[in-house]
């Protein structure tokens, strides 16, 4: 609750700092969709919901920090795609080639064995980085949740399981994607190779389409993700039987 409580007050302030969203594309064409006073909701919402996606997948050595990686490449690629149009990205885009150079100055540390984690502190810096980053980089929220869509979809997951179960949202289990590959018999470094490359195929995904091929990806997504849920516990349990 401690946790809970500083990750709303660190979104408030970037809300009251001014970061704002004032409008998402319309994926069926016509008139933008305007957020008007919505964006100082979904703003914190959004900040609060990456910080503990990304916090969560921290499950296994050098996936999180992967994944953020990725996550950080693409939002950077669509920022410099921008810069003609707006000026601004210019320092966008050095933030964020900043803070992915300093991801991956840290993966070969943290990759299985790990030498040195990142802890809640460093998960949740990254979560809180991405969310920004994808907010300033001209509002490329879609973009950055289909390629953190892993993350995402694993702490809607979790936090469905936990209501359904009478569980606290915030206790821990071993119910994550990650745990359950580790679970199927999936080495920690194999665990991570395939789910960096479902995260990256989707981040191109996300750079080539528009708004509705967008949300029919994240459709594919869930499915894939749910087909991949189902055979690691068919797996599961013919390993363990």
């Amino acid at each position: 609750l401690k946790k809970l409580f500083f990750q709303i007050a660190a979104a408030i302030i970037v809300v009251i700092l001014g970061i704002k969203i004032h409008w998402f594309s319309n994926p069926f064409g016509g008139l933008n969709i305007e957020l008007y006073n919505w964006s100082y909701l979904f703003i914190p919402l959004w900040i609060v919901l990456i910080i503990n996606a990304v916090n969560w997948i921290d499950s296994v050595d050098g996936l999180a920090g992967g994944i953020s990686f990725i996550g950080a490449v693409i939002l950077l690629v669509l920022s410099i795609g921008l810069i003609d149009g707006d000026p601004n990205q210019k320092v966008t885009a050095l933030i964020t080639a900043i803070f992915a150079g300093s991801i991956l100055g840290f993966l070969p540390y943290n990759i299985n064995p790990a030498k040195i984690f990142l802890g809640d502190t460093g998960s949740m810096f990254l979560g809180f980085m991405l969310a920004i980053l994808a907010v300033i980089s001209g509002a490329k929220v879609a973009t950055a949740a289909l390629v953190l869509g892993i993350p995402i979809l694993d702490a809607f997951w979790v936090i469905s399981r936990r209501l359904l179960s009478g569980k606290p949202v915030w206790q821990a289990d071993q119910h994550h994607l990650p745990h359950r590959f580790l679970a199927a018999g999936f080495t920690q470094r194999k665990t991570v190779v395939l789910l960096y490359i479902v995260s990256a195929l989707f981040g191109l995904i996300a750079l080539l389409s528009n708004a509705l091929e967008k949300i029919m990806a994240s459709g594919i997504l869930v499915l894939v993700l749910l087909a991949v849920a189902i055979i690691l516990n068919k797996r599961k349990h013919a390993t363990t039987s």
